[in-house]
C-alpha cells in the first residue's frame, strides 16, 4: 500500500484528499441495508451467467443448484 500514491489519485479522480482516518469513518456510516440495495442494483438475475466446465454427462445437479438461487 502506497499512501502517497493513494492521495495521489484521489486528489487527481476527486479534487479532494482525505486522510485514512476521514476514510475509514465514511466506511464505517456504510449500512449492510445499503451495500444490500447497492448489490440489488447491480446484480440482475436475468444478466448472470454461470460456467461449468468439464465433461459433465449429467447437469441435473448443476440445474438443481440453479433452481435455488433466490434474487
Amino acid at each position: 500500500f502506497d499512501y502517497i500514491s493513494w492521495l495521489i489519485k484521489q486528489y487527481i479522480e476527486l479534487g479532494i484528499i482525505k486522510d485514512l482516518a476521514e476514510v475509514k469513518k465514511d466506511i464505517s456510516k456504510v449500512t449492510a441495508k445499503q451495500v444490500q440495495a447497492l448489490a440489488e442494483q447491480i446484480f440482475k438475475y436475468e444478466k448472470l451467467n454461470l460456467a461449468v466446465i468439464g465433461p459433465y454427462k449429467d447437469l441435473t445437479y448443476f440445474n438443481k443448484m440453479i433452481k435455488q438461487i433466490k434474487l
